[in-house]
């Protein structure tokens, strides 16, 4: 199949405020023996038809899933005591594609994150009318169970490009909350061709 899509974008993490793209690398962890718990099968894939997946542990003692659908249209959810029980838990739909303008196409890489007593889900989105104008767009909801919660539709994430921009993820490092990013770089060659 030959076909010229935007793509072969030249990525580079942006981190507001501080770069700390490479200080995991190289990271490893090792447990002592005394410590170790029992060896623990996981099936592969945990969730088939995913893409992107993100799962975040919360202090309630749920594991919680997302991640990017086949059909590119709609922001899902799932949640179990273990990580395996994800494989088989009931999947919720948060979140669906607008009909028309922003937010229409394209419902990309979402993640789920607990921040002030709040729910977040960072996602992109192309546009009904052009998919591959893909921007950065943040799902509020203050209840307790996201799966249940009403989602608002909080903004889009502007950024100093107006660029193709995906991939979001946020943490806090040294007391500070982050917000890093993959996007096309202006000016830059930004084509690949699928075969």
């Amino acid at each position: 199949m030959n076909a010229a899509v935007p793509g072969r974008f030249v990525r580079r993490l942006a981190v507001v405020g501080l770069a700390v793209a490479t200080a995991f690398a190289g990271l490893v962890v090792v447990m002592p023996a005394a410590h170790a718990s029992p060896a623990v099968r996981f099936t592969n894939p945990l969730a088939e038809h995913r893409a992107d997946p993100h799962i975040f542990k919360h202090t309630d003692g749920f594991y919680y899933f997302t991640a990017t659908v086949p059909e590119y249209d709609r922001i899902v959810l799932r949640r179990a005591t273990t990580i395996q029980g994800l494989a088989s838990a009931p999947e919720t739909v948060i979140w669906r594609k607008h009909a028309t303008g922003e937010m229409g196409a394209h419902i990309w890489a979402p993640e789920i994150h607990f921040i002030n007593g709040k729910w977040y889900v960072y996602f992109a989105a192309g546009r009904a009318e052009d998919k591959w104008r893909v921007r950065m767009y943040v799902l509020e909801t203050a209840d307790s169970n996201p799966l249940t919660g009403t989602w608002v539709e909080r903004r889009r994430i502007v950024t100093p490009w107006d660029t193709f921009s995906l991939d979001e993820t946020t943490f806090v490092a040294n007391g500070v909350r982050y917000l890093s990013w993959a996007r096309a770089e202006p000016g830059a060659d930004s084509t690949f061709v699928l075969e």
